[in-house]
Parts: C-alpha cells; sequence; structure tokens
C-alpha cells in the first residue's frame, strides 16, 4: 500500500530535484512516471531533504524554505613547469616578506583563507569558507595530507600598525621562522596559497588567498609564482588548479601566467 500523501510515487522518478517548486528531472525528458502522480501531490509544496533521491511532502507551504539548485562552472586549468622558475618570482611591494610554511602558522593560514573568502561568491560554492574554524580546520586538513608540499605553501606579511621592531629577511625577502609563532606577532598576515601533490610529478594549488583590503598590489600574482617554484623544488613537472569562471582577475591571472584550460565541469549549490 502506498502512504496516503502520495509522496510514494515520487520514488519511481529517478533522478530528480525541486528548483522553485518545480519538480525537474536529469536527462532530455521527463520520466512517464510523472504523469500518474496522484492528485494528491499537487496542493502539497516539495523541499529537497538533505537525504539525496528523496523528498518530505508538507500541508503547510509556509513552514518551509524551498531551496533553489545553481550550477556554478568551475574550470580545472594546469600548467607544465619550465625548467626556470626563480626568475618569474615579481619582488613584493615595500613592507611586505614572505613567510615560508611552518607547523606553528598552520592556524594562521586557515585565518588568511576565511578573511580572504568568507564575503566572496567562493564562500557559496565552498560553505566552508564562511566559518573561521571551519577554514582552520581545511588547513589542518592541507597540512596533513600526505601529499602535501611545504615548499609550495607560503604566506605574505606586512608589519602590523604601530611596530617598529625589524624584519629580519634573507636575500630573497624571506622571513624563516627559528622555532614558534610568538617571532612574528608584530606582523600583519594579508595572504596565503598552498600545495599538495596529487601524483609523483603532478601537484595541485589549493588556495590563492589574498585579504580584500591588500588586493591589487599584485600579491596574488607573487604567491602564484613563488608556488610555482617551490613546486620545482619538490620534483612536480605539473601543476592543477580549479577555479570559477566568474572569477575573472583570477582567470585572467591564471591564464597570463601560463595555465590552459583542460576540463570544465559543474558544481551543485543550493542557495535558500
Amino acid at each position: 500500500m502506498g502512504r496516503s500523501d502520495g509522496s510514494d510515487a515520487l520514488d519511481t522518478l529517478g533522478v530528480w530535484c525541486i528548483i522553485d517548486g518545480t519538480l525537474c528531472f536529469a536527462g532530455s525528458s521527463i520520466p512517464k512516471e510523472a504523469a500518474a502522480l496522484p492528485p494528491s501531490i499537487l496542493p502539497l509544496r516539495c523541499f529537497v531533504s538533505s537525504e539525496p533521491g528523496r523528498c518530505v511532502m508538507a500541508k503547510n507551504e509556509d513552514s518551509y524554505r524551498f531551496p533553489t539548485v545553481r550550477y556554478v562552472k568551475r574550470l580545472r586549468m594546469s600548467l607544465e613547469l619550465p625548467d626556470q622558475t626563480e626568475k618569474n618570482i615579481p619582488r613584493l611591494p615595500d613592507g611586505f616578506v614572505w613567510l615560508p610554511w611552518h607547523p606553528c602558522l598552520t592556524d594562521t593560514h586557515g585565518e588568511v583563507k576565511f578573511l580572504a573568502f568568507h564575503h566572496s561568491f567562493d564562500a557559496d560554492v565552498f560553505p566552508t569558507f564562511r566559518s573561521r574554524q571551519a577554514c582552520i580546520g581545511l588547513m589542518r586538513s592541507i597540512a596533513a595530507h600526505s601529499g602535501f608540499v611545504s615548499q609550495a605553501t607560503w604566506m605574505i606579511a606586512c608589519r602590523s600598525a604601530g611596530s617598529t621592531l625589524p624584519i629580519p629577511v634573507n636575500e630573497r625577502n624571506e622571513y624563516p621562522l627559528r622555532s614558534h609563532k610568538p617571532e612574528t606577532e608584530h606582523l600583519d598576515y594579508v595572504a596565503t596559497i598552498q600545495g599538495i601533490r596529487t601524483a609523483p610529478q603532478i601537484a595541485g594549488i589549493q588556495n590563492v588567498a589574498v585579504r580584500p583590503e591588500f588586493r591589487g598590489r599584485g600579491l596574488g600574482r607573487a604567491l602564484l609564482m613563488k608556488a610555482l617554484d617551490g613546486f620545482r623544488r619538490a620534483g612536480v613537472r605539473k601543476v592543477t588548479l580549479e577555479a570559477t569562471s566568474g572569477n575573472t582577475p583570477a582567470i585572467r591571472l591564471y591564464e597570463t601566467s601560463g595555465f590552459r584550460l583542460y576540463q570544465t565541469l559543474y558544481k551543485e549549490v543550493y542557495v535558500h
């Protein structure tokens, strides 16, 4: 015996979803079973539950908010690394320095991710970016990954407002930490990039994150070039990344740096 609300009829329809209250199906045609939906379903409103392929019926249509599904175009790009990469690293603006990877900076990388992305469109695509703690957790996962490439993981920092302490950098404008984070408490962290090896000679860039108030100074390009040099030094020959097609400045940066499109995909995003 079927359920009295008629929702069991929806179980026979295969892959479907509700968009703005409309029953939608995967594929090029509506399944013939849709024509057999009982009239009892018509006055009811539906919403997609967190359980794939199921629908919850609600008699009071004001009881729920009905999500809209959007499909965001994502571009996968790749670059064959040249033999020389260090010469492509631009000089940082005055007052900014490089911070090489150090485990004590793990949470700080996550913090910079959050500050860079939490109000961006990417936060709609990847909800992790909306939460400070989730970003820190993401960075901890990246750092713990078996393919983590420390040579391609960098931050950019500048002197904190009001600080007059010297920043002891080497000839490459790098400030390597000797032991622990308190050495850099007089710094303001503004940008981060990380890398993970996915095959012996292939690696992926995880995020290029620059805080909004520090954009427009070439820090994103500097991060990218610094990471590519780190990948080459780690024995990587090919680097991949992924970006949202609507992020025109990022796409332009990657294309002018030599990255080329090799795959297009669409990511499902639920908007309430």
